[in-house]
């Protein structure tokens, strides 16, 4: 049994993240997977998950005035800043919250599916856990 086999697991389709740009961007492969498919999720639909995904990380991470003095002011306060305030950051993965649970409410549960938020498994990688099994037709 191959190390891939080991890994794959049966209930969670993962989605590699990608680390081709500059690697040090949170960003996530947008190649359709084929057990989606099966579930009728349009590719599409997926990419516009993903989009909205890797977008969240995008502004999240992009360095601005704002978040330059966020930084600062934690260091000075000794953190104890983000007690009283949302960052950028945080207040950019509430947003990707809302976006997933607008996702899977909308596209991903109808069909026995849920996106987990890739911060639950420390950003590497990014799963779609099958809830329900998919019915087998009978012809």
């Amino acid at each position: 049994m191959s190390s891939n086999e080991l890994l794959k697991r049966p209930n969670v389709i993962t989605i590699e993240r990608d680390y081709s740009t500059d690697g040090f961007t949170t960003r996530f492969y947008d190649r359709f997977p084929q057990e989606l498919e099966d579930r009728n999720i349009t590719e599409t639909q997926f990419k516009h998950t993903i989009q909205g995904i890797n977008s969240c990380f995008l502004d999240a991470e992009k360095l601005s005035l704002l978040t330059f003095v966020e930084g600062c002011l934690g260091c000075l306060s000794i953190f104890t800043l983000f007690l009283f305030y949302d960052s950028h950051y945080k207040k950019t993965m509430d947003r990707l919250d809302l976006f997933l649970l607008e996702q899977n409410a909308s596209v991903y549960r109808k069909r026995g599916l849920e996106v987990i938020n890739p911060l639950s498994n420390g950003l590497l990688e990014l799963e779609i856990r099958i809830i329900e099994p998919q019915r087998e037709e009978i012809v």
